[in-house]
């Protein structure tokens, strides 16, 4: 995994925790100043290339499988639970990207059409 993919991951998660930039790097093998110098460096890319067309959507195992979906408000998108599956996915989400993710699911047999 190349160093700008892994630091797109913290800027990510980090932007997702609702931390302050501090908060969030308490603990972390990271600084305050490295976290926001690759923001910085994400901010002008973005600029000069436009942000990726693509949107990611994280997919995890829950504890508890339910049957009926249920739709959770998260701080900067949506959770969705369907069977044994959690899709968290942003405000701004992929539509195609998200109807594969939950073709997959279908698939692994992780969630019934």
């Amino acid at each position: 995994m190349s160093e700008s993919t892994v630091w797109a991951e913290r800027i990510a998660a980090w932007r997702s925790s609702g931390l302050s930039a501090e908060k969030f790097c308490v603990g972390r093998e990271f600084t305050v100043h490295s976290l926001r110098n690759w923001r910085r460096r994400q901010l002008q890319a973005d600029r000069l290339c436009g942000p990726s067309s693509v949107k990611l959507a994280r997919v995890e195992v829950v504890a508890k499988p339910t049957e009926v979906a249920a739709v959770a408000p998260l701080w900067s998108g949506v959770a969705v639970e369907v069977g044994a599956a959690r899709v968290t996915v942003a405000r701004e989400f992929d539509r195609a990207a998200l109807a594969a993710v939950v073709d997959v699911l279908i698939r692994q047999g992780m969630v019934r059409p």
